[in-house]
């Protein structure tokens, strides 16, 4: 029985590594196609002119602490200086952003690093950790909003497009109260850690699959009856 549980845990250790806890999981992706352009989302000197909202579900629960996206400056194309981007979770209100539910500020440039340059658009990338945690629960709509903070007006920076997802987003200009929408979807993914159940459905089929290795390996016995039967043959 100790034989067991010792290899049990062990295969448990191994499927929960493989399964995502020392390495965050994907739990969900629009990424970018290479097209350029994207609706602007940008603060100037604490002045919002543009925030840019994009909807996501997640299959399953999980708890998101890492995002990655990709963002342009255009008008004119050169980098210009981001100061942090304020990230921002909301809740659905009939198919458009509705309670605010949580607000990351990520100090600096979160990573950018740059891809491309087409002469009317420049591309970067973005990775960054968040602050704090978003638990995402399963089959719910979200929306989320990425915003940096810049010094000047120009160059604009905009969120970048893809095709995956649901062919909506939308866009508030100026702080206002309106929304518009645009059909398009952000590229964007989310990396964190799946609900906790998971791991203890690994946990339990590594414990089954640690029980059938025990069994094949486990001598077999002779039966107590098969010498009665041979003498009384």
């Amino acid at each position: 029985m100790r034989k067991i549980l010792s290899i049990g845990l062990a295969a448990v250790a191994l499927s929960l590594s493989r399964g995502g806890i020392a390495e965050a999981d994907v739990l969900y992706s629009q990424p970018w196609d290479g097209r350029t352009g994207g609706p602007s989302s940008q603060t100037v000197n604490g002045m919002n002119y543009y925030t840019v909202y994009d909807d996501f579900e997640l299959r399953d629960s999980g708890t998101v602490t890492n995002m990655q996206w990709m963002g342009n400056y255009y008008n004119p194309d050169y980098q210009s200086q981001i100061s942090q981007f304020t990230i921002q979770f909301w809740s659905d209100n009939a198919g458009q952003p509705g309670h605010l539910l949580e607000t990351e500020i990520i100090p600096g440039t979160a990573g950018e690093t740059f891809v491309l340059d087409n002469g009317t658009f420049r591309e970067y990338s973005y990775d960054t950790d968040l602050p704090i945690s978003f638990n995402a629960g399963a089959g719910i709509r979200y929306w989320m909003s990425i915003v940096p903070t810049t010094q000047y007006t120009t160059p604009q920076w905009a969120w970048s497009l893809c095709h995956d997802g649901t062919g909506q987003c939308w866009q508030r200009i100026l702080g206002g109260s309106s929304l518009s929408s645009l059909s398009d979807d952000m590229a964007f993914t989310l990396n964190g850690v799946p609900e906790p159940s998971t791991f203890v459905l690994l946990a339990a089929g590594a414990l089954g699959r640690a029980a059938c290795v025990w069994r094949k390996r486990k001598p077999s016995l002779p039966s107590p009856w098969a010498g009665t039967l041979r003498r009384a043959a």
